[in-house]
């Protein structure tokens, strides 16, 4: 099946103002349907998929906030977002991501997410490296792009390449208001 007929779905459900989900639930399987609503499973569905996939979803949250500033069409949106402080979907997807992954470094994940990921210190590959007294954790090799897209693969990827001030926070709410900050000025080069 292929990746963007859901989103495309979902977003024509959004867009055209159809509220009935019966809709997406009768022209997807039903694994499919679930993906669209918990958090961890819409980030690790949505990791890694091409811009075209995505956009869609960055236009129905454009939709949103022009609906909720009372904005027409031609307005810049970036300032609406900002104001609302709401992040693309791009940096929505990497926040659910890490926040996925600060649960398995704080072990209040699920024992299977538990399981697909490893850090660096537990390696048996690196037990005298410097690296090993970080806090981050190993990408698999991956022979295909679909692979990358796995959460043992984008996990990872999204954990690592947060600033290390934010790998030393056990404190979830913490954790969740510090990310988005750092995301927000990524986002939007403030």
């Amino acid at each position: 099946m292929c990746p963007r007929s859901p989103v495309a779905v979902f977003t024509n459900c959004v867009v055209y103002g159809r509220s009935d989900i019966s809709l997406v639930s009768r022209s997807q399987p039903s694994w499919c349907l679930r993906s669209y609503f918990p958090g961890w499973t819409i980030a690790t569905v949505l990791a890694g998929l091409p811009r075209c996939t995505t956009e869609p979803l960055q236009r129905v949250l454009n939709a949103a906030a022009r609906l909720v500033l009372n904005l027409h069409l031609h307005e810049h949106i970036s300032p609406a977002l900002q104001q609302l402080h709401w992040l693309p979907i791009d940096y929505r997807i990497s926040y659910k991501l890490c926040i996925i992954m600060h649960l398995v470094h704080t072990n209040h994940a699920p024992q299977y997410l538990l399981d697909c990921v490893q850090t660096v210190a537990r390696s048996s590959r690196r037990p005298g490296l410097r690296s090993s007294d970080t806090a981050t954790y190993i990408k698999p090799r991956c022979r295909t792009k679909f692979g990358e897209r796995g959460f043992c693969y984008v996990g990872p990827a999204a954990w690592n390449s947060l600033l290390h001030h934010l790998h030393q926070i056990t404190d979830t709410g913490l954790f969740k208001r510090r990310l988005k900050t750092e995301l927000f000025r990524s986002a939007y080069h403030c």
